[in-house]
């Protein structure tokens, strides 16, 4: 978490069993992989909003399948971090707030858990968190239930 837990703006977690073994990033590159329909209008909705108050977008296809060579790297205002193939973090810090995304698969690669903390930096950057924050643990909820049924697809 990017703060103890009463300083936090906004902490969602989140939990789905997955029909197969899967890595930390095969799970992330499933579950984001071509974002549609409603959750495709709350990322512009929330990178637009975001943008015009200083703050940078999120862009989740930028995290899909980093190679090693990339572990560490920022881009689009990211910094994706792995602590071995069941963990996956993405953090981000801009003017308005600062974020950690973390997925971690269980030890039987079975089961991914993912944790979203945020902490605002003004009211301005509040204002944001809680506005867009129910939705995006909507998309996050939306996403990680769908991961079962997008394995069988690919």
């Amino acid at each position: 978490m990017v703060a103890d837990k009463d300083d936090l703006d906004l902490l969602i977690c989140r939990s789905v069993e997955v029909p197969d073994p899967l890595t930390a990033v095969e799970a992330w590159t499933v579950a984001m992989g071509n974002v549609k329909g409603v959750a495709a209008v709350y990322f512009r909705l929330r990178d637009w909003l975001i943008t015009r108050l200083g703050g940078k977008p999120f862009i989740p296809a930028n995290v899909d399948a980093p190679s090693p060579e990339h572990w560490g790297a920022q881009g689009s205002g990211l910094v994706v971090t792995f602590g071995d193939e069941r963990t996956l973090r993405v953090s981000s810090r801009d003017a308005l707030r600062e974020g950690v995304m973390v997925l971690t698969m269980s030890p039987s690669k079975r089961r991914a858990v993912i944790t979203i903390s945020v902490r605002a930096y003004s009211a301005r950057g509040r204002w944001v968190v809680r506005f867009l924050g129910p939705l995006f643990a909507w998309v996050v909820a939306h996403k990680l239930a769908k991961l079962p049924e997008r394995l069988h697809k690919t």
